[in-house]
């Protein structure tokens, strides 16, 4: 894109990552607990690996290890409970996206019944 002749790069940002050192300071747990819930909760948690086989966590992953360790050591949970319990705030999370595209699809005008079917439609997914 040029502008006034000055021709103009956007640069992405790479987002953050973290090193399992880092995470275990941050959440005050030790690198083996890490290991440990990431493969317990394989499901919620994906890192990637550098070439020399270290972990690496992003933002997303950090935020999911809070709420692991909020539900395991704060809150009681069993690691069988918490794994419920992050799969229900996981749906809660889809079913409000559904709604929300839902309502804005409402915002443009098109009829209520069509809108209704198409949610139905995704929820039974």
């Amino acid at each position: 894109m040029f502008t006034s002749g000055i021709h103009l790069l956007l640069r992405v940002q790479p987002e953050k990552k973290f090193t399992s050192s880092e995470v275990s300071a941050q959440l005050n747990v030790p690198r083996s607990t890490l290991r440990y819930w990431e493969k317990e909760f394989a499901d919620f948690i994906s890192t990637q690996e550098t070439s020399g086989k270290h972990r690496r966590y992003g933002p997303r992953e950090v935020e999911i290890l809070k709420e692991i360790k909020e539900l395991l050591e704060v809150k009681k949970y069993t690691i069988a409970g918490a794994k419920r319990r992050m799969s229900v705030n996981r749906d809660v999370g889809s079913v409000e996206q559904v709604l929300g595209k839902a309502m804005q699809e409402l915002d443009g005008g098109r009829p209520l019944n069509e809108v209704a079917t198409k949610l139905k439609r995704k929820l039974d997914l």
